[in-house]
């Protein structure tokens, strides 16, 4: 199955049609595109690294000037939930980075980016995700969800901004 998906958005993006990947689909957009996925030394899982620390991505210079980071701050909040990272071909395009896993926000070609982390994040999304995730599961709910409520603003302004600007 995940063969005829890295086929399909192969072709998709060689046909230059647009491609906003996130997690998952960042990571088959980046092995479609002739980069490679590997496990990430650290394994991000929801607002806070494993010392306490909220969870950032930081926009490299060529972020700050590509047109689907315009109107986002330089640093913006970020949800986690992989143990994995990607290795780039040299035309790919770093545009933020993170602390642990440094390709966080990448352009593929003009039409197609990825995203590791997830901006789209809504309380019901994360509902589900905390009730069926086994890494979700062992943390402390409260902690989750005061997070949640804490970077849920930043993170729906740096979504909006994101999906209006692709």
């Amino acid at each position: 199955k995940i063969r005829g998906e890295l086929k399909f958005i192969g072709k998709w993006i060689t046909e230059g049609k647009p491609y906003l990947g996130i997690c998952l689909g960042f990571q088959l957009l980046v092995k479609a595109a002739g980069g490679f996925v590997v496990r990430n030394e650290v394994k991000e899982i929801g607002f806070r690294d494993t010392s306490g620390r909220l969870f950032r991505v930081e926009s490299t210079e060529e972020g700050r000037r590509d047109p689907l980071l315009k109107g986002i701050k330089s640093t913006i909040p970020v949800f986690h939930l992989h143990g994995e990272t990607v290795k780039l071909t040299s035309t790919m395009e770093v545009l933020a980075t993170g602390q642990f896993c440094k390709n966080q926000i990448v352009r593929v070609n003009e039409t197609a980016y990825g995203m590791q982390g997830h901006l789209e994040l809504t309380g019901p999304l994360l509902k589900d995700w905390a009730e069926k995730d086994k890494d979700l599961i062992s943390m402390d709910s409260k902690i989750l969800l005061r997070d949640f409520a804490k970077e849920r603003p930043d993170l729906e302004i740096s979504c909006r901004k994101v999906f209006e600007n692709f």
